[in-house]
C-alpha cells in the first residue's frame, strides 16, 4: 500500500509541474482514501481493534488480521460493534473443514490453470504448421497467459485457509 501511495505522491508532483492541477485533485483525494480509509471495529468495551483487511465470517466469528501484528485473529460477534453494511460485505464460510475446502479449491483451480497452459502450448506447437496468419500465432501464448494467471491466483485459497486455520483468538 505505501509503494502505492509514493506512486502516487510522485505522479502528483509531475503533474502539478506539468499543470495539470485537476488530475492532481483526484489523485489527492485518492490518496486521502488510500492513507486515512482504515478499517477499524470496536469492541463492546469502546476498544478501537485497527483491521487491515477481513479473512472472512462465521454465523458467530469474525476473522481479520490486524494492521500492527499482521496477525490473523479471530473475534466473536457478540463482542464487537460493526455496521451490518460492512458485514455484510464480508465472505461468509463455513466453520467446519476449512482447511480441506480451501485445499480442495486450490487443487481445482491449479488443475484448470495448469491444463489451459499445456493446452496452449501444443495449440503453440501446431497453429505454426497450419497457418501463418499473425493473429492466429498470438492466440496460443495469449491462452497460456491466461492460464497461468489462472494456476498463480489458485494461491489464494491456500493463504486464505492457513489463515483461517490458524487464526488466534483475539485478547
Amino acid at each position: 500500500m505505501f509503494i502505492l501511495t509514493f506512486a502516487v505522491i510522485g505522479l502528483s508532483v509531475f503533474l502539478y509541474i506539468s499543470g495539470m492541477k485537476t488530475t492532481v485533485l483526484f489523485l489527492s483525494v485518492f490518496l486521502s482514501v488510500t492513507l486515512f480509509g482504515q478499517r477499524e471495529i470496536f469492541t463492546n468495551d469502546s476498544k478501537m481493534i485497527s483491521v487491515l483487511y477481513f479473512v472472512g465470517k462465521t454465523d458467530s466469528q469474525l476473522y481479520f488480521v490486524e494492521s500492527g501484528s499482521l496477525q490473523t485473529f479471530k473475534i466473536d460477534l457478540s463482542r464487537i460493534q460493526i455496521a451490518q453494511s460492512t458485514l455484510d460485505r464480508i465472505p461468509l464460510f463455513e466453520p467446519l473443514n476449512t482447511l480441506a475446502s480451501s485445499l480442495l479449491k486450490f487443487s481445482t483451480q491449479s488443475k484448470t490453470g495448469i491444463g489451459i497452459s499445456i493446452l496452449s502450448s501444443l495449440g503453440s506447437v501446431i497453429v505454426p504448421f497450419l497457418t501463418t496468419s499473425t493473429p492466429a500465432l498470438i492466440v496460443s501464448p495469449a491462452i497460456g497467459i491466461i492460464g497461468f494467471i489462472v494456476w498463480a491466483s489458485s494461491y489464494n485459497h491456500l493463504k486464505k485457509g492457513s489463515q483461517i486455520s490458524l487464526a488466534i483468538d483475539y485478547p
